[in-house]
């Protein structure tokens, strides 16, 4: 009996032992993982247009350098030609650098994150985007625009920031940059 008795005790002190030695520490601080895919410092969009004919290409930008607030932006009114197909590549520059940085390559990087949308209001301009990402969803650095009869409206183009979240909506993520251009058909 003394010996149950003792393997008894010796059970529960090694039961106390454990529940002591696993004590969870109050302590101990959680240490802040880093940002994956942080928001890219958007400053300026250059959108440029190359006649599916061939002839020379032509770059309409939206530029702020200093960012939000302070000096307004200086852009470029979209004018193009009616009953023509351009082929349409994009590229963002973050110009709070120097030199200037060009971030179309990271983008592109980064292209399973990444949606450019585009939105035309009273202007005769049709956009299908051509790259995809690796899930085969667009992406929108490349694009074809189709333009009809003469028209004069906007043209809405948005980066969105979508790690964890791509499903080919433009209504999810963060907004990188949301530029509209006036935009003319003649």
């Amino acid at each position: 009996m003394k010996k149950k008795l003792n393997y008894l005790l010796i059970g529960c002190s090694l039961i106390s032992i454990i529940m002591v030695g696993c004590k969870k520490d109050d302590d101990l601080v959680e240490i802040p993982q880093p940002i994956l895919n942080e928001p890219e410092n958007i400053t300026t969009v250059k959108v440029i247009f190359t006649p599916s004919t061939g002839g020379s290409s032509i770059t309409f930008q939206y530029k702020d350098a200093d960012g939000d607030g302070g000096n307004a932006p200086i852009q470029d009114t979209i004018k193009l030609n009616s009953n023509t197909v351009y082929n349409v590549g994009l590229e963002f520059w973050d110009d709070s650098k120097s030199p200037a940085v060009n971030l179309t390559t990271q983008i592109q990087e980064e292209k399973d994150d990444h949606l450019v949308g585009f939105t035309h209001t009273n202007v005769n301009i049709i956009t299908e985007i051509l790259d995809k990402d690796s899930k085969n969803l667009n992406i929108g650095l490349s694009s074809k625009w189709t333009t009809s009869n003469a028209s004069n409206g906007s043209s809405k183009i948005v980066l969105k920031h979508q790690p964890g979240v791509k499903d080919g909506s433009i209504d999810k993520g963060e907004t990188d940059v949301e530029v509209t251009f006036i935009s003319k058909v003649q």
